[in-house]
């Protein structure tokens, strides 16, 4: 994998990105099915890693997540701490009692 690719599988689950807001959340593949990508397009960005997060949250019933891959999270992400996103996955714990698997992917 290079700069500007994405991971596409982690612990045998193939990645999907979850999408933007203004995605149809009716067209989701089932929880369990993939490795969830959340982030932010890093260079792009109108919503900040923790709204896309909460609208993870709201749109996939998070107990049959899997795994996770956390994407960039701001513009800056190479100089920008993790730390609302560390303390939004602490906070978040509780509901996702079946997610074995995190991995961090900033690109």
């Amino acid at each position: 994998m290079t700069i500007g690719e994405h991971l596409d599988a982690l612990y045998r689950l193939p990645s999907f990105t979850f999408p933007g807001p203004d995605a149809p959340a009716d067209r989701l593949p089932e929880p369990e099915s993939v490795a969830w990508r959340i982030g932010a397009n890093v260079y792009d960005t109108d919503e900040a890693w923790t709204d896309t997060f909460a609208r993870f949250r709201a749109d996939v019933d998070t107990a049959r997540v899997r795994a996770l891959i956390i994407g960039g999270w701001e513009e800056e992400a190479y100089d920008t701490a993790p730390t609302p996103i560390v303390e939004a996955l602490v906070e978040a714990r509780d509901a996702f009692p079946h997610c074995a698997r995190c991995s961090w992917a900033t690109w």
